[in-house]
């Protein structure tokens, strides 16, 4: 299986035949059944005088909020995810959002899953979304 970024699965399984594995170039990608499961990442530059720890929060907040629509959606297909796959760890898909910082800014990178065929619809709403966060709205 495909592990993504953050060690979280894709959704994806790697599938070599034989005569794939000793070409020098090839290999099949194959998605599990039921799972269109991708993961988004979007980063906000956070304000020099910023409550770091509360807009973390709010973003937080923020993110699990557009989340919720879909959240029937996504808890379906993690299950399949674990039912499917060695992964099995019971955890859920859900935001995540880690701070980077560095000498002249800090950053925040909010990273979410989406099913895939609404990546575009949530992109926009959890764009949006985070963008009210950091302003405090």
């Amino acid at each position: 299986m495909e592990i993504g970024p953050q060690d979280g699965p894709t959704g994806r399984v790697v599938a070599l035949a034989n005569s794939v594995v000793f070409q020098a170039s090839g290999g099949i990608f194959k998605q599990i059944p039921g799972v269109s499961l991708v993961w988004r990442e979007l980063s906000v530059t956070l304000p020099g005088n910023a409550d770091y720890a509360a807009i973390k929060e709010r973003l937080l907040g923020a993110a699990s909020r557009v989340l919720e629509k879909y959240r029937e959606e996504l808890e379906r297909q993690t299950r399949e995810l674990n039912k499917t796959s060695s992964w099995g760890t019971g955890d859920k898909a859900q935001a995540q959002v880690q701070l980077r910082f560095s000498h002249d800014s800090i950053e925040a990178i909010v990273r979410y899953p989406v099913p895939l065929q609404r990546a575009g619809e949530v992109e926009e709403r959890m764009s949006r979304a985070l963008l009210e966060a950091v302003r405090g709205g």
